[in-house]
Order: C-alpha cells, then structure tokens, then sequence
C-alpha cells in the first residue's frame, strides 16, 4: 500500500510537471515517462486523481435518529456548499458521525466547522427551549389574573373629551394620574 502511495505521488509529480512546465521538451519527456509508468502497473489517470481526495469525520452529530433532522440535514447541506465538500452519514463507536469529503483539506476543515457550529446550534437550541417552557408557565399563571368584571370594562373607558387631555408631555414627570388631576384643576 505504501509503495503503491509512492507510485501513486510519483506519476502525479510527472503529471503535473508535464501540464505546468513551459519548456515542451520537458513537458513531453514528462508525460511519457508518466505513461511509461502508468502502463507498467496498470495505473489510470482516475488513480491518480483519486489521491488528492482525503475524507475526516465529525466528533459527533447532534441527532443518533434512524431519520436525520431536518435541522442537522441543513447544516451540512450548507457546510457541503461552503467548503465544496461532499458528505456521508457513519455510525462509530456507537454514535452516529459525518464524514466529508474532497479535495486537499477542505474536509477537515468542514469537519472542524461541523463540530463548533453543531455545538453552537445545540446551546441556543437549549436556550430558546428553556425560554418557551419558562414563558408558557408565565402565560398559564397570567390566565385567571386577566378577567376584567363587566363592571370594570365600563369604568375603563374615556370619552373622546379626555383622551386629549390625558396627554402627558416627555419633559412632565410624575404620574400620568397627578397630571391628569393638576391639568383637569388649572383647566376648569
């Protein structure tokens, strides 16, 4: 396997000295000898090409589901976009992984990415979670304190006369009560 990777190198350091170099002697003398070796042992240019891919795997995923979530599909739909990688869905260790993959680094950099933002999403999932029990125990104690009497929704409404008048200017302080009684006082 290791020789195999030697070869491999080798045959794409000719490859690329014969598509870059700008002496066509060179070029040429590159490239056969590329072929040369090649058909000696049955390489193709796939082979080669297959070398610069490199795959790494996720930590985790947020989800061991048997379906994936349509949050977690999103994620690494958008990682897959942003480092031009692709992906596949692995169980390791009893835990399910994302393994990307591509050419160069980009996998191990979307994988690094998968991990901090899977993080990131999971503690404002938290969060927002928390809020919504939080506020839906507030809203069910609110409930009952919110009846008005039928008494009361007359008492609660102003003419059209005070609406003006209860106006309160930005520089005024006190309560709206106070200047309500001193501007009725001063105008009557």
């Amino acid at each position: 396997m290791e020789n195999n990777d030697k070869l491999l190198a080798k045959i794409k350091k000719l490859l690329n000295l014969a598509r870059k170099n700008t002496n066509s002697h060179d070029a040429s003398l590159a490239l056969e000898r590329a072929q040369k070796m090649m058909r000696e042992h049955r390489v193709t240019e796939t082979d080669v090409a297959l070398t610069e891919i490199s795959e790494a795997s996720s930590e985790g995923a947020p989800s061991n589901a048997n379906k994936t979530p349509r949050y977690m599909s999103m994620l690494i739909e958008i990682i897959r976009q942003a480092f031009g990688v692709q992906s596949y869905l692995a169980w390791r260790i009893g835990k399910r992984t994302v393994v990307f993959y591509g050419p160069d680094e980009r996998p191990e950099v979307a994988a690094y990415a998968f991990d901090v933002l899977t993080r990131q999403m999971m503690s404002a999932r938290r969060e927002f979670s928390a809020g919504q029990r939080g506020s839906a125990r507030v809203s069910a104690g609110q409930r009952g304190s919110a009846r008005v009497s039928a008494g009361q929704r007359g008492s609660a409404r102003v003419s059209a006369g005070q609406r003006g008048s209860a106006r309160v200017s930005a520089g005024q302080r006190g309560s709206a009560q106070e200047y309500q009684a001193n501007h009725l006082d001063s105008a009557g």
